[in-house]
């Protein structure tokens, strides 16, 4: 027999702890990439909350990209959701009710309203 020590199969099979959750904080700057704006994403941070009512919303406004169908991001399907409310966290937020049953909640149409933000911004970029 050799001198090696034994290492019982249970440590050897022990699971490792769970990793804690990242802490998501508030993006200032965008990654960049291809069809991003970082400009029109900063000038939508200033705007109120999409769903607005008084109130309701708390937290920072952050660009939401809307994704119909697993659509790919892009800058110009982009709109303003309040972080605590609408966004990711609140019962009635976009993140927990999925798209359709948000816009159905909201009273909202999400196509019109990504277009709306854009064409917005594209008067306000090219100064008409």
């Amino acid at each position: 027999m050799s001198g090696k020590p034994v290492t019982p199969y249970a440590k050897l099979k022990r699971s490792k702890p769970p990793k804690m959750r990242a802490w998501i904080k508030k993006r200032t700057r965008t990654k960049g990439g291809r069809n991003s704006d970082p400009k029109k994403l900063a000038w939508l941070r200033t705007r109120m909350c999409m769903v607005g009512r008084l109130g309701v919303c708390y937290g920072y406004v952050e660009a939401h990209h809307d994704r119909p169908m697993g659509a790919p991001a892009t800058d110009k399907r982009t709109v303003p959701l309040c972080g605590g409310a609408h966004h990711r966290e609140g019962p009635q937020s976009i993140e927990k009710l999925g798209r359709a049953e948000f816009e159905r909640v909201h009273n909202i149409n999400m196509d019109e309203r990504t277009a709306f933000y854009e064409t917005e911004w594209q008067e306000r970029k090219h100064g008409s």
